[in-house]
């Protein structure tokens, strides 16, 4: 197996579970056991202003992390996360990994997993994906609760993991959250729904040749990663960005990214689809302070997470599409 030093950031940032630490002690572990009110902005600022305006505010630092409107029902970390997180563990054996914070605790982010991991392609010889849930939440009013459902590829003996899946379920934040809570219940028959038909597409994919020199293939990737078209040369007579990244993910999907040699993923859909993916988590560069951070928060799941997981999920459904596994799959099911 190709040698990767590379860690994936929803694998290393944030606080990390210790020997099967509960969901409280994470929380409290990671600084996030703080209460929250909510007070009128005219209130808060000692000046009349808009009315229905009010501010989110930490009461163990007194500090504002957002600002709400009328209808916002604020939910501590505390509130929020211990029952859906503790009906994961009890119903689905998932276990807690790591919970992370941002903005001053404006965001909280939480991950759990279970220890089966999915097999993709032949059943000696496939490739391992793992299982990983993502709840986040947001206290400033721009973060809807979410608990999103991920397939994570492990890519290396060491423990790296690439995302290569997902689907999310929105939860709630709003008038009457506290009570709406208990519908998590009703997502636990999805959740291994889910995987089973994400286990089936990827090994569809992987039963799917296509050659990494092919013009068939740079056409997806163009799709994937240049839908602008915009790739050619330079003034200088090279390849300007669109074109290089184009070739980064054919480079990648020939022979570069981790595991590439795996029966399952060398000149496969599947291996097209892990170049992109690949590319997204580690191959754009972040440029500027915090990188961890900066890529962390590229690779939050969910449609109001980082641009780097949309892309990933954008590049599922191209490579599906053009590959021809969606209509597979809906031909299977009407079947």
């Amino acid at each position: 197996m190709v040698t990767a030093t590379r860690q994936n950031a929803l694998d290393t940032f944030g606080t990390a579970a210790i020997g099967g630490q509960g969901v409280e002690d994470i929380i409290r572990s990671g600084g996030g056991d703080f209460e929250l009110r909510k007070v009128s902005l005219d209130e808060w600022s000692g000046k009349p202003c808009v009315p229905g305006h009010h501010v989110v505010v930490r009461t163990d630092t007194n500090t504002a992390v957002g600002t709400v409107g009328e209808s916002y029902q604020p939910l501590d970390n505390m509130e929020f996360f211990v029952p859906i997180a503790n009906e994961l563990v009890s119903e689905t054996g998932a276990r807690i990994d790591r919970f992370s914070m941002l903005d001053g605790g404006a965001k909280s982010v939480m991950n759990l997993s279970w220890g089966k991991d999915i097999r993709v392609g032949n059943a000696q010889t496939g490739d391992i994906v793992g299982r990983r849930a993502v709840i986040t939440t947001g206290h400033d009013g721009k973060w809807a609760g979410k608990l999103i459902l991920q397939a994570m590829r492990l890519v290396c003996s060491n423990g790296m993991t690439v995302p290569c899946g997902e689907n999310e379920f929105s939860l709630t934040h709003g008038s009457g959250g506290s009570r709406k809570l208990a519908d998590i219940v009703r997502l636990i028959p999805r959740i291994s729904s889910y995987f089973e038909h994400f286990a089936e597409a990827a090994s569809m994919m992987a039963e799917t040749p296509i050659l990494s020199s092919s013009d068939r293939c740079r056409e997806i990737v163009q799709k994937i990663v240049d839908p602008e078209k915009k790739a050619g040369e330079n003034k200088t007579g090279g390849f300007n960005r669109a074109a290089e990244r184009v070739n980064t993910v054919l480079n990648l999907f020939a022979d570069r990214q981790p595991g590439a040699e795996h029966e399952a993923v060398h000149n496969t859909a599947w291996g097209l689809f892990n170049a992109a993916s690949d590319f997204y988590n580690h191959g754009k560069t972040i440029r500027g302070d915090n990188v961890e951070e900066r890529r962390f928060r590229s690779l939050i799941p969910g449609k109001n997470g980082g641009p780097a997981a949309r892309d990933i999920v954008r590049a599922w459904g191209i490579v599906n599409d053009e590959c021809g596994i969606t209509e597979a799959i809906k031909a299977a099911t009407c079947n």
